[in-house]
């Protein structure tokens, strides 16, 4: 398993092609309330620490089970419970019909081979509402490979967690995909407790590809016992999926550069809160200090700029006159649009990496039994200036699909991503007598 791959491998083609051809844009509301982010950073340094994450869920946290089918070669169990999180955060950030969690089992027809069998929880990648096709695609392959049971989890934001006024896949707050990985963090932690009271799986892997492989990494930090980990078609942060790969064309980057200007807040005391390993990011912060300073001397330059328009339209009426102030003004604007379009970028990164880099988590309790999968072309999820997950978790490894971009390797690449499962599961059982 290669631990480093060259960072000039060009990105795939289709991957830029497919993201074009999709309508669904982000973040349509903006940031989301500073005060909102402020509550997200409390909560985020809350289950970065396992004995805290551990306390903000009740070990019986009750789960309902709603409905149970057979099929000829597996069974289909429907389960549902309210979020922990809804203690935590109130329903401007978490939506009412977020608050209700589901997930289902998808387990082998013999109730008696449930002792002692592995378990893999599939997290959902962007887009991947309800349950059908990581049942179909991840869950029944690997039951039917090697009898493995599965517990396919809905996000919040999706399917049937999905906020009435939210279109598609698109959520209307930057904050939203901080509220999402808080959720299934704690939502995770109270899954895997009544797996423990209920039924005898063993060894658990936790797995899921693009988003869904970091929701993954995530979920597995606050786990209290070893745990297997396979994250596909991710990395350490989600900063650079949203400031450099190609989803960085579904956002609203004048909306943000408006409300950062209007807003100082977000500049202050939030910009000081986070944390993160990017030089570009640090930079950031001194632009982002220095840029209250540079509208007022902005501003001053604007009136300035009308007082001598005023006394030149009087003494000048040609054409070329008029001409020359519109380019001063032009440059003027010009200048000062860069200078916020940085901001809005340095700002993004900084606030992704403070709730989504494993940096800022607490490491798994054997960080080994992780095997991460990334795509060598990965035009959605670019890496470099972001430490690689066997930097950040010593010990883990890195499989890279060589040649492969994150839509191909999604399509063509499932049989790799199962096979992963069954060396972390055998080694799980090798490592710890399962």
């Amino acid at each position: 398993m290669a631990s480093s791959v060259s960072s000039a491998a060009s990105t795939s083609r289709l991957d830029t092609i497919y993201r074009r051809l999709l309508l669904t844009g982000y973040f349509t509301r903006g940031w989301g309330k500073p005060d909102h982010i402020k509550r997200i950073f409390t909560l985020r340094r809350q289950v970065a620490d396992r004995n805290i994450a551990a306390s903000l869920v009740d070990p019986d946290h009750p789960v309902v089970v709603e409905k149970e089918e057979r099929f000829k070669d597996h069974r289909l169990v429907k389960c549902s419970f309210i979020s922990p999180c809804v203690h935590y955060l109130d329903e401007e950030l978490l939506p009412q019909e977020c608050r209700r969690a589901h997930f289902e089992l998808v387990l082998p027809v013999e109730e008696s081979r449930l002792s002692r069998v592995p378990l893999v929880l599939h997290y959902a990648g962007t887009g991947d509402h309800y349950f059908w096709r990581r049942r179909k695609f991840s869950a029944l392959p690997l039951l039917q490979e090697r009898g493995l049971a599965s517990a396919i989890i809905e996000n919040p934001f999706y399917g049937l967690r999905k906020p009435r006024e939210q279109r598609r896949s698109q959520l209307r707050n930057v904050t939203d995909i901080f509220v999402m990985g808080a959720c299934l963090i704690l939502e995770t932690l109270a899954m895997f407790r009544w797996f423990h009271r209920k039924h005898s799986f063993g060894p658990v892997v936790s797995h899921g590809i693009s988003m869904g492989g970091h929701m993954a990494t995530l979920s597995a930090t606050v786990l209290p016992e070893p745990v297997g980990v396979v994250p596909c078609l991710s990395w350490t942060s989600a900063s650079l999926t949203f400031t450099e790969g190609v989803m960085s064309g579904a956002i609203n980057w004048p909306l943000l550069e408006r409300q950062l200007l209007l807003e100082k807040r977000y500049r202050g005391d939030i910009l000081a809160m986070c944390s993160t390993d990017a030089a570009a990011f640090r930079d950031g912060v001194s632009l982002a200090r220095s840029i209250d300073d540079t509208e007022e001397r902005e501003r001053r330059q604007a009136v300035e700029l009308e007082r001598k328009e005023a006394l030149l339209s009087k003494v000048y009426r040609s054409l070329d006159g008029v001409l020359n102030l519109l380019r001063l003004k032009r440059g003027s604007s010009s200048s000062s649009s860069e200078l916020q379009r940085q901001e809005a970028y340095h700002f993004m990164r900084g606030i992704m990496d403070e709730c989504t880099h494993l940096r800022n988590f607490a490491l798994p309790v054997d960080p080994s039994l992780c095997v991460a999968v990334a795509a060598e072309r990965d035009a959605y999820q670019p890496r470099e200036g972001v430490s690689p997950i066997d930097q950040v978790w010593p010990g883990s490894t890195i499989k890279y699909l060589e040649g492969e971009g994150h839509v191909s390797s999604y399509l063509f690449k499932q049989r790799v991503f199962r096979q992963t499962i069954y060396e972390v599961i055998d080694a799980m059982k090798e490592k710890y007598q399962w």
